[in-house]
């Protein structure tokens, strides 16, 4: 299908500029002034609107089972959500349980959304354990497109890895251009202090946020920095969360290497004392790292706009608050399964509460949700940018439209929203995954198996 974009101010991480787009097929096929429609078969008027890439979410979690249960999201409505909220590509983590092979990991999550998946997707690995087996298999996960290794620091006796495995995941991945992901807490910190909290009867959710203190995720972010320091290789933080963590970002940049780092809004825009609301409420926010204060807010803010942080993803993990959040009791903070909704109000959060707030300006909105996850995870040109070639992803962009989020009204499948009553301006008008409509005005009208995998090479 063809369709002319007119009259839209058209957004990059690097210029703002007016002129008309012309899709043909999957692709953006040129752009320019007054762009004539003779021949096309959809003209659509984007006039007061602002026309930016598809939104890459380089972090999320579908179809996971997880501390006990499974999230509410699969790969059809969270990606559903993901493409009402102005996101045409996610990144979803293939997580092996301890022995498990990661090929077979890969088929399950392949076998998870491919068909179901209303945007594109791509997948990180997991490494969840090691041996010579493992190490056997990190080749063929780059022959099958997936580049990105995550480690967890955390989870100790779970999905958690020792410093001897970081080591050897790291030389690995090194040798292939596979960029290495860390959750970046020290588990056995967290462990002791989860223990200690326990004896003591402190079971509320507040505790699960003093079980895991800034420090330690300060910790686990220099250790591993130290790791790859040895190894002369990046390294990207998944959800950064605290002050402690982004001062170790800032001395590795300023020692010249390279340690990237992610952050997500609900650590720029929430805080601890939602731990604390009543009726066992504060279970909604419990997710690793936690909330943390305002201090650690405006710190992230700080490092957005100093450009240490290059990405905003979600860490989108829904899970009930009744039957999920509460299916061990109301007795035990480290139990409750860890993770919140939010893939479909990223960008918006982002243009209200970043852009209009005077935090950054609409080029630094579309670097962080839409150009620099494409690029860091090898998706650029492709993705991320409006470009004579690339993919036709546009997001026709209402910058005046004005609405509160709510549960009532997300694609989330989940019984909460975490950002419940925050008010928002601006949502996308218009929605193209590949050159096809697939939202307008806030309403989902695509088919089931839009999207399909993209496949990513070396990364460095």
């Amino acid at each position: 299908m063809s369709i002319l974009i007119k009259n839209g101010q058209i957004i990059t991480a690097f210029k703002k500029y007016r002129a008309d787009i012309l899709v043909d097929g999957e692709k953006i096929v040129k752009i320019g002034q007054n762009l004539p429609s003779t021949g096309v078969e959809r003209v659509i008027d984007a006039e007061d609107k602002l026309v930016i890439p598809g939104g890459v979410d380089p972090h999320t979690h579908l179809d996971l089972p997880f501390m006990g249960t499974v999230t509410r999201d699969d790969f059809a409505s969270g990606t559903i959500a993901a493409a009402a909220g102005g996101t045409t590509t996610i990144i979803d983590f293939a997580i092996p349980a301890k022995e498990e092979p990661l090929g077979s990991a890969a088929d399950t999550w392949r076998q998870k959304a491919d068909g179901k998946v209303a945007t594109d997707y791509s997948l990180h690995m997991a490494v969840t354990w090691w041996n010579d087996a493992v190490a056997e298999e990190l080749p063929s996960m780059m022959e099958r497109g997936i580049s990105s290794f995550k480690v967890f620091l955390a989870y100790k006796g779970a999905i958690g890895i020792d410093d001897a495995q970081m080591y050897e995941i790291m030389a690995a991945a090194k040798k292939l251009g596979a960029l290495v992901m860390v959750h970046a807490e020290n588990a056995e910190l967290v462990w002791q202090l989860q223990q200690k909290l326990l004896k003591e009867g402190k079971t509320e959710p507040i505790f699960h946020a003093r079980s895991r203190p800034p420090f330690v995720e300060g910790e686990g972010t220099h250790r591993s920095i130290t790791m790859a320091r040895v190894h002369d290789m990046p390294v990207y933080f998944v959800h950064m969360s605290a002050a402690d963590a982004l001062e170790k970002v800032r001395d590795s940049f300023f020692r010249g290497e390279k340690a990237i780092a992610e952050t997500c809004p609900q650590y720029l825009l929430l805080d601890e004392s939602y731990y604390q609301r009543s009726g066992w409420q504060g279970a909604k926010w419990v997710m690793s790292p936690p909330l943390r204060s305002r201090e650690h807010c405006k710190a992230l803010w700080a490092g957005i706009k100093g450009g240490l942080i290059k990405t905003i993803g979600t860490d989108h993990c829904s899970f009930d608050f009744k039957g999920q959040k509460d299916m061990f009791g109301k007795k035990d903070f480290s139990v409750i399964p860890n993770g919140i909704p939010a893939i479909q109000d990223r960008l918006s959060l982002i243009y209200t509460y970043g852009v209009l707030a005077g935090q950054i300006d609409v080029c630094r909105w579309v670097e962080l949700c839409c150009s620099n996850p494409a690029r860091i995870f090898g998706l650029y040109p492709r993705k991320g940018i409006i470009k004579k070639g690339s993919d036709a992803d546009i997001v026709i962009w209402d910058p005046d439209w004005e609405g509160v989020l709510s549960a009532e009204t997300q694609f989330h499948k989940n019984d909460y929203n975490a950002f419940e009553g925050f008010k928002v301006k601006g949502r996308p008008h218009i929605v193209t995954l590949r050159g096809k409509v697939i939202c307008e005005q806030g309403q989902y009208t695509g088919q089931t198996g839009d999207g399909k995998f993209l496949s990513r090479g070396p990364l460095y």
